[in-house]
């Protein structure tokens, strides 16, 4: 990794970063390999530093993101006190990132916890007993017509949780009105992106490549365990090829890195997809790109002539809003040089969310809704009653979510925008901030606490296994909702454990019952409706506005949960509401490294904490938003001053 050196000489050696800087100035991705490598145990976690040796192990899978590493659960009594890479071959190869090895005991540890369900009466927040909270669910949820409900869950549960979700949903409410936050990270770009999951390949086609594209991928904290992967490639003689608008840490390692004007990979790509069908060579010259059309040329070269090409597909493609056609590019490419497409997201579970018909448009098996068959094929499956599909309950449009009377989140938190439903349950492990946002708050177990399955980037099934039972009297979230559904006097809820629903789910989906070693999912065959807003035209600099503002939503989150505030220190790390300026952009307008600044254009007022880079191109700024903030035009032209 290159981080660590030895410092000093003769007995003044010490091992750190070498000329006195800190391990972010090194590079260190914090992945955690040095403290297993220890020989000593000079070098230990910090939370665990006074609980002695763990009692016993389970392994389990990851839920903090979609590459599905398998963990080593440490167990003490009743509690996570540690997580290690497990022995696994077919993904993480004894590799975590930081968040798998350093953050889950904090999580699900946290004095944060939601320990007992609880109400808030004229302001105030009483706890109360499942029994209260039961009966108060059913009070609310059976006085609620089909249409005035909505169900959003969370792409960090179970396929068992999300099943049951739709389930309840469809069945107990008699409504589709049920959605993933997934929905809304991906927006207009979600069946592009859905459409190449279909095309996905293994994890060991990284490894095996001879050339690697990486369009806007960055390895850092979340997916260091790909980057791991690349080295290993290019140990093995692999070539690697980047695209990305803005500073990324595979610039180090790659062969070609491309370097593009904020929302221009696209652009990159159609050539790419010329040059490839065509295998003709242009004169070099300047394009509007921003990149010289030699480099294209060479990267085309490297792509034609590799007999074992893979790309990668990373998040900062997909917040442009121009990413709906670089998807389809990048699947255009693909066909001309027959590449395996990996698709990285940052939702352990974005797959089952699909596969579990947790949107309005899909059912179980990832099938259209509103096809009569499979309306029929579900209701023989479930033994329950299954409404008419009428239309779509598309969250991307504010009018989602008017006239709701009940809003029922499971894993998430509200915005701005839920907060006009009548009645809101928060079914997640922690209470919103502030509790008054929920009326009704129900405890649910982390992943460690649970059974069940999730299905990662490669579409393969992989097993949740509970290593602690959960705090206080929180539950899984398939036994709440399972619960509240019998109350109410529907048929179809009496599930002993995780197994009994999953067999339930293999009518539908039979891939769910296969091996975890084999990657199985079907592709997607429902399509989701997209948001009606007509394409905004590219704004272009102005004497005004004379920078381009690129926006990313953080993905570093666990059930709506930002790391950054619940893991001590990971704010350094986790980055949330910070603004990347480039020294000579920020020498103009007089900003130092640190400072408040306000970002403004047409409907942007923002408030960002300045970071001053070399690495970020001259006239663009680079903005990581907290999760829930988003801007309408992406990118855009902006002006920005201190605060």
């Amino acid at each position: 990794a290159n981080t660590l050196a030895f410092k000093q000489r003769g007995r003044y050696t010490t091992i750190g970063p070498a000329f006195h800087r800190t391990h972010l100035e090194a590079g260190c991705e914090f992945c955690g390999s040095c403290v297993s490598a220890c020989p000593t145990g000079a070098l230990s976690e910090k939370t665990r530093k006074w609980e002695g040796r763990p009692d016993s192990v389970k392994t389990t899978t990851c839920s903090l993101c979609g590459i599905g590493c398998r963990i080593d659960l440490q167990i003490k009594g009743k509690k996570v006190i540690g997580s290690l890479p497990a022995d696994d071959s077919l993904i993480s190869d004894k590799q975590l990132c930081v968040k798998g090895r350093f953050c889950v005991p904090e999580i699900v540890n946290s004095h944060k916890r939601l320990k007992k369900p609880y109400i808030i009466r004229e302001g105030y927040r009483f706890n109360i007993g499942w029994n209260e909270a039961i009966d108060l669910a059913v009070e609310k949820l059976s006085s609620c017509d089909p249409d005035e409900f909505g169900m959003l869950v969370s792409a960090n549960c179970t396929n068992e949780d999300l099943y049951i979700a739709q389930k309840f949903s469809r069945s107990a409410m008699g409504t589709h009105n049920i959605n993933s936050d997934a929905r809304l990270f991906y927006r207009q770009n979600f069946n592009q992106y859905i459409d190449l999951f279909g095309r996905s390949g293994l994890a060991s086609d990284i490894q095996n490549a001879s050339v690697i594209l990486c369009v806007g991928l960055d390895t850092r904290y979340s997916r260091s365990v790909v980057g791991v992967e690349l080295r290993k490639a290019i140990m093995g003689g692999a070539k690697i090829v980047t695209i990305n608008s803005g500073e990324h840490n595979l610039a180090t390692i790659a062969d070609k890195c491309i370097l593009t004007e904020p929302g221009g990979e696209g652009k990159v790509l159609e050539t790419l997809i010329k040059l490839t069908a065509s295998n003709r060579r242009s004169a070099p010259r300047k394009e509007n790109t921003g990149t010289e059309k030699d480099e294209i040329s060479q990267v085309a070269d490297l792509l034609i002539q590799a007999d074992r090409p893979v790309i990668l597909i990373g998040s900062d493609l997909t917040a442009a809003a121009g990413s709906t056609s670089s998807l389809e590019s990048l699947g255009s490419l693909a066909d001309n040089i027959g590449a395996s497409i990996l698709s990285l997201p940052p939702q352990s579970n974005f797959t089952g969310t699909m596969l579990m018909g947790a949107y309005s448009e899909l059912l179980p098996g990832g099938v259209a809704a509103d096809d009569k068959k499979n309306l029929g094929l579900l209701r023989k499956y479930s033994g329950s009653s299954i409404p008419k599909y009428s239309r779509p309950w598309n969250i991307e449009d504010a009018s989602a979510w008017k006239n709701l009377r009940v809003l029922y989140m499971i894993g998430e938190f509200p915005e701005s925008q839920h907060c006009s439903a009548d009645f809101t349950i928060i079914q997640n492990i922690f209470a919103p901030d502030p509790p008054a946002k929920a009326d009704l708050a129900l405890p649910a177990a982390a992943f460690t606490e649970t059974d069940g399955t999730i299905i990662n980037f490669e579409g393969r099934v992989q097993r949740i296994v509970k290593a602690a039972p959960p705090p206080g009297k929180a539950l899984p979230d398939w036994k709440i909702l399972c619960s509240i559904a019998r109350r109410m006097g529907k048929d179809g809820f009496d599930y002993k454990n995780a197994a009994a629903i999953r067999k339930e789910i293999a009518m539908s989906l039979p891939a769910i019952t296969g091996k975890p070693d084999i990657s199985n999912a079907p592709a997607i065959k429902g399509r989701l409706t997209q948001s009606a807003k007509k394409p905004i035209k590219r704004k272009r600099r102005t004497d005004e506005y004379p920078l381009i503002l690129t926006a990313l939503t953080t993905e570093h989150t666990y059930r709506g949960i930002s790391l950054a505030d619940t893991v001590d220190g990971a704010s350094v790390l986790f980055r949330e509401d910070l603004l990347e300026i480039n020294i000579r952009d920020a020498r103009k307008i007089r900003v130092r490294d640190g400072d408040e600044v306000i970002v403004s254009a047409p409907g942007i007022n923002m408030d960002l904490t300045a970071k001053i880079t070399g690495r970020q191109p001259v006239g663009t700024l680079r903005a990581t938003l907290s999760r829930g903030k988003s801007i309408e035009f992406n990118p855009c032209p902006v002006k920005i001053r201190k605060k």
